[in-house]
């Protein structure tokens, strides 16, 4: 199943693409600011420069992209001095993982951004946007399940750690659509990532909501490589509930997603959300 999708999409994302690895927020950013300014004003590596600058004045190391990713609060730091009164929100859980919810949001132009496992090429090599990748077996029930298994989600997991060897793959990319593409439900990706990027991606809705809306770490750099690091049932379903658990030293996600939007529009945003929560 090839994900790339060339159609029409809600979202006209002009999307300028990152040309580093570890650059999904830099993107993010870069390409929101210039959706609500209707120009193409910033590249990612325009917004480093800028939170590299702001590095140097405090007197830390430079961003190098090969060992780290940028994090939400320099993102934030970089809003504040360069976003022209745009601002970004947080919301996280179940109840914010709702197909009506983001429609309504990106029909009424807020850029909202899923923060997920990036899993739809393998993660291996550079190859297409496919889960071909993935054994057969495993892959009908990712794909055919329309409720959560943990047991599938163990072994998707495990599958994942033995190729690759964590399963830290975190990534941010924004919702240009959501519709119905040859019989399937799809939330569309417009897929900042650094290689494989020439099209959206198409993920299948109860794929997404099932196995991929998740993301864990500590803010340090470690990854999980063993599937006992991982929530047990009990916890992955509080997890749903709530947005975030902290266990140890890890947080766990699942729904997350942060909506870019100008600041003046903020009423707008809460009575949207108010009628979903």
């Amino acid at each position: 199943m090839l994900l790339d999708y060339a159609g029409e999409c809600r979202v006209k994302l002009d999307r300028v693409q990152p040309k580093r690895p570890n650059s999904c927020r830099l993107s993010v950013a870069a390409n929101s600011l210039n959706f609500f300014n209707g120009s193409q004003r910033y590249t990612p590596e325009q917004v480093l420069e800028h939170i590299n600058q702001s590095r140097l004045t405090r007197g830390k190391p430079l961003a190098d992209l090969d060992q780290e990713a940028i994090g939400d609060e320099e993102v934030v730091e970089f809003l504040a001095n360069h976003g022209q009164g745009v601002i970004f929100r947080e919301i996280e859980g179940r109840k914010y993982l709702n197909w009506d919810l983001l429609v309504e949001l990106i029909s009424s132009n807020f850029i909202v951004v899923a923060d997920h496992q990036l899993l739809y090429c393998d993660p291996t090599k550079r190859g297409p946007n496919t889960f071909s990748y993935i054994p057969p077996e495993l892959l009908y029930r990712l794909m055919n399940d329309e409720q959560f298994s943990y047991q599938t989600f163990l072994d998707f997991q495990d599958f994942i750690i033995r190729l690759y060897g964590d399963i830290g793959n975190g990534h941010v990319d924004i919702v240009v659509d959501l519709k119905n593409i040859e019989g399937t439900d799809c939330i569309v990706f417009a897929n900042l990532a650094s290689y494989g990027n020439e099209y959206p991606v198409a993920i299948p809705w109860n794929l997404y909501c099932n196995y991929l809306a998740y993301d864990w770490g500590n803010g340090r750099g470690s990854f999980m490589r063993d599937i006992s690091d991982l929530p047990n049932e009990e916890m992955l379903e509080q997890i749903k509930e709530t947005g975030y658990l902290e266990r140890g030293n890890m947080e766990y996600f699942y729904g997350c997603f942060e909506i870019y939007f100008p600041q003046e529009r903020q009423t707008e945003l809460d009575a949207i959300l108010k009628k979903y929560n």
